[in-house]
């Protein structure tokens, strides 16, 4: 088409033969424990335990990032993975690598992101900092001296049966007993509301 006003562009289009990094991707910004929330440290918890459980299953991943590390992180991992195939297979099949505008960034951050003995501490924290704001009434609250508050209570326990869905090892003794006591406190909250406001809706 010829017109003055038409500017040449481009159309990307991605394939990912393994889904897994579309997750990938969206962990780092979620994996620093900053908040002093309950909403923060449960999504800390989640990533951290999400990467381990990654790292362990695909150790590929680990692999390909030493190799980075080894260049001084002066290669991208397509350049290291082309002196390993495994580190390849992962590099080609990683849009946010191949599409990152800073490469050093975003395999730094993936490095980071990777790094068990951090992950591991890093999840220990989160869950000290959920048995923290949990209150007596076995409920969360969304930061520390705030009452008890539903929703938070509600999400808080959705991410732990989400990571015992997705088969993620923790600390079962602690976190049953934190779960214990939030529905304890989640049935309690239900009935009295129905009592005082039967058709009152608390979500």
């Amino acid at each position: 088409m010829k017109s003055p006003t038409v500017e040449n562009y481009r159309m990307v289009l991605q394939y990912c033969d393994n889904p897994v990094w579309y997750a990938v991707q969206a962990l780092p910004p979620l994996a620093d424990l900053t908040g002093d929330d309950a909403i923060s440290a449960m999504a800390s918890l989640f990533s951290n335990s999400v990467a381990v459980m990654l790292a362990n299953s695909n150790p590929r991943i680990a692999q390909a990032i030493e190799s980075w590390k080894a260049t001084g992180g002066k290669e991208s991992l397509v350049a290291v993975g082309s002196k390993r195939r495994t580190e390849t297979s992962i590099a080609l099949g990683h849009p946010w690598v191949l599409e990152a505008d800073n490469q050093t960034e975003r395999m730094q951050q993936l490095s980071t992101l990777f790094d068990k003995n951090r992950a591991e501490r890093l999840t220990r924290e989160a869950i000290l900092k959920l048995h923290n704001l949990q209150t007596t009434e076995g409920g969360w609250s969304w930061f520390s001296g705030m009452k008890t508050n539903f929703l938070v209570s509600i999400n808080t326990l959705e991410g732990f049966s989400r990571l015992r869905k997705l088969g993620v090892p923790l600390d079962e003794s602690q976190i049953k007993e934190m779960q214990i006591s939030a529905v304890a406190y989640l049935d309690k909250t239900i009935v009295n509301q129905r009592k005082k406001n039967p058709d009152k809706n608390l979500l």
